[in-house]
């Protein structure tokens, strides 16, 4: 997150967790994870997508 605030919702071990992140932190989702996010503030965030890499395998 580079400013602003969020409300996720993600499921780990099979169960729905919420979690907030603020400005300066990060989270990472392992592919196919479900998610949504919940602006609570003016937020500006930086999404990445990196696809698996066959020859790093």
């Amino acid at each position: 997150m580079m400013s602003g605030k969020v409300k996720i919702k993600t499921v780990i071990d099979g169960k729905e967790v919420f979690v907030e992140i603020g400005a300066g932190e990060v989270i990472v989702f392992p592919e196919n994870v479900p998610h949504e996010f919940w602006a609570l503030e003016q937020t500006v965030d930086l999404d990445l997508h990196v696809l698996v890499r066959e020859d790093w395998l």
